[in-house]
């Protein structure tokens, strides 16, 4: 049976002579999806057959060489300065935390005690339930753009695939209010550590897609991330102090 051929156009950064373009060339040709490779150094542009559709990303992570950075041809798009269009870029991560604010406040209203720290803990919740949801609806393109630049997940690829996992059971434990002492802390820990990642991929320029909402959503990584991480720590420490307190 024959394989169906995909023709796919990307950009691709960081090459200098011709060595590098043999070296992408034999690189991806070892790769089972694809059939042929072509490479332009002039121009930045690799064009590759394969059997099936692949992204920017999975290639990137395919190569594991940060000398080079392939890059979708509407990667460009991501770097709009206009407002309308961080807007529609944005949109998704905007629309998922005012879901999750106005939930938090929807539920710690009927509840016996409100407070603040209440609220924070049904925040918290709605917030791993729904992100670790758009992670699962992709986990395959979730764990190859977050093998990318989260600490762990580059030295060690399976916690990529298990990290939803581990916000899906925050989330409940946030939700049901057992355990708090240590979901605090995790989330401390792991945010923190992807924050790191976030951090340098941000200082180092590097053009690639944020995890933080899956791979559903075409989101690139930028102060937003880290401030959408930030936010949640702080909420975490500030938990975990009146625990201890």
């Amino acid at each position: 049976m024959l394989k169906k051929n995909i023709r796919q156009s990307f950009n691709i950064e960081g090459l200098t002579c011709g060595n590098c373009s043999k070296f992408i060339n034999e690189k991806l040709l070892a790769h089972s999806n694809i059939l042929n490779v072509a490479v332009d150094k002039e121009r930045g542009e690799l064009i590759i057959d394969a059997d099936k559709v692949l992204n920017a990303q999975a290639l990137n992570v395919y190569i594991d060489n940060k000398k080079y950075s392939i890059l979708d041809n509407h990667s460009e798009n991501l770097n709009l300065d206009t407002k309308l269009s961080k807007l529609s870029i944005y949109w998704p991560l905007l629309l998922s935390f005012l879901f999750v604010l106005v939930l938090s406040l929807l539920v710690v209203s009927q509840i016996e005690s409100p407070s603040v720290q209440a609220w924070m803990r049904f925040f918290m919740a709605s917030f791993f339930l729904l992100f670790s949801l758009y992670k699962w609806l992709d986990i395959e393109g979730f764990a190859m753009s977050f093998s990318m630049y989260d600490p762990i997940a580059i030295r060690w690829k399976s916690y990529a695939w298990i990290y939803p996992l581990i916000e899906s059971t925050l989330g409940v434990i946030y939700f049901i209010g057992f355990g708090l002492l240590y979901a605090n802390l995790v989330t401390i820990l792991i945010l923190g550590l992807t924050s790191i990642g976030v951090y340098k991929t941000i200082l180092n320029k590097q053009k690639i897609q944020c995890a933080c909402i899956g791979s559903i959503f075409k989101l690139p990584m930028s102060k937003v991330t880290l401030i959408e991480n930030s936010l949640m720590i702080i909420m975490a420490s500030t938990m975990l102090y009146f625990q201890l307190a």
